[in-house]
């Protein structure tokens, strides 16, 4: 840990790092919104897999980029100077309740669900999941942002 650290506790090292506020340009905004459609095409790509009992190959597929990724993504989308405050609120993150922190959720619903081989548990969270994200894309795309 670099100076700024020193004398801290490792926990309050560890937080004041994770707390630490990076600019986000309009340009990273697009990139994000991008990664968050290949997120949403990924979630339909697993209809497949669950209906076909492979549930080990969906949970790989939940574990990797793009989906791995939204939270930082939607980070990205509420810090870069692209949508209005209130598309931001509605969006919100994982500490700041909104549709992200849905989508959050329902994907870690759908890889416990994959990790039990639950086809109905998965299904459901896989729906609601693809709602989620779809509300998070309208937002973005209301905001001006595709």
């Amino acid at each position: 840990r670099g100076p700024a650290f020193q004398g801290m506790s490792r926990d309050g090292a560890l937080a004041a790092e994770i707390g630490s506020f990076r600019r986000y340009s309009a340009q990273d905004a697009v990139a994000a919104i991008g990664r968050v459609k290949s997120a949403r095409a990924s979630l339909d790509a697993l209809d497949g897999l669950i209906a076909k009992g492979q549930f080990e190959a969906a949970a790989e597929a939940v574990a990797s980029p793009p989906l791995s990724t939204f939270e930082a993504d939607a980070t990205v989308l509420v810090q870069a100077p692209v949508l209005s405050a209130e598309d931001k609120k509605a969006i919100g993150t994982i500490r700041r309740y909104g549709v992200a922190a849905d989508v959050i959720i329902m994907v870690g619903g759908l890889a416990e669900a994959l990790r039990d081989e639950d086809a109905r548990g998965a299904k459901s969270f896989l729906a609601k999941a693809k709602g989620s994200l779809d509300e998070v894309i309208g937002v973005c795309r209301g905001g001006g942002l595709r």
